[in-house]
């Protein structure tokens, strides 16, 4: 997600300073607000849901991408958000229901629902 006031030059141009590209995502951490998830209709175990911040990686990006950036190689790169970690599933099909709000500075709250239907095999 594109950090508030960042242009789309300063947004796809690579060789940033780590620091420069996990401030894009820093205001995730405080952002993000009523995040709920359920398995099968039920709260799974008190903290299922965390926040992470991803490993410093390189990415590829192709021309028709979903941030509508122009195509490029960009390094570094780097991500965070909340993650539901959900252990020890039984084979069967499942049922993953997860939401919250995400509050950017200057802009209206946006919020997601989303459900995920899982068959575990092993």
């Amino acid at each position: 997600m594109r950090r508030p006031g960042a242009t789309e030059r300063e947004f796809a141009t690579d060789n940033k300073s780590v620091d420069f590209v996990r401030a894009q995502s820093a205001f995730v951490k405080n952002g993000a607000s009523n995040l709920s998830v359920t398995l099968d209709g039920r709260s799974p175990q008190p903290n299922t849901i965390r926040f992470e911040q991803s490993s410093v990686f390189s990415l590829n990006l192709p021309a028709d991408n979903l941030f509508a950036a122009p195509a490029g190689f960009l390094n570094p790169c780097a991500d965070s958000g909340y993650f539901a970690l959900v252990k020890n599933l039984l084979p069967g099909s499942h049922v993953l229901k997860f939401s919250g709000t995400l509050t950017q500075p200057g802009q209206a709250p946006s919020t997601i629902t989303a459900t995920y239907y899982l068959t575990v095999t092993k």
